[in-house]
């Protein structure tokens, strides 16, 4: 039951996450405003996924925290490759 509220509970804030409004923002940003924004996103899973591996006892939310940690590294290696190409540059931190 603690795997199912668990899964619930993320599957709730991505849907939270995925308004109409969010969409409007995002369509409407600029190259540079999208990098930034998709860095800090990047960073704030990684921190996320590696708190999960760290503090969690439950495997599936280990396994959730590997992955989140793992994907978005993976995406902040090629957005750090394409933002160099079009030379802009990313926060070293999480925005506010």
């Amino acid at each position: 039951m603690k795997t199912f509220t668990n899964a619930f509970f993320v599957l709730m804030m991505l849907l939270i996450s995925c308004n109409k409004a969010n969409v409007d923002e995002i369509t409407n940003m600029t190259d540079n405003e999208f990098a930034v924004k998709s860095s800090s996103v990047n960073k704030f899973e990684i921190q996320t996924g590696e708190l999960a591996l760290t503090r969690s006892a439950d495997s599936a939310i280990v396994n959730l925290g590997d992955m989140l940690r793992t994907n978005h590294q993976e995406a902040q290696t090629q957005l750090v490759a394409i933002a160099a190409i079009l030379n802009i540059s990313l926060p070293d931190t999480l925005d506010n």
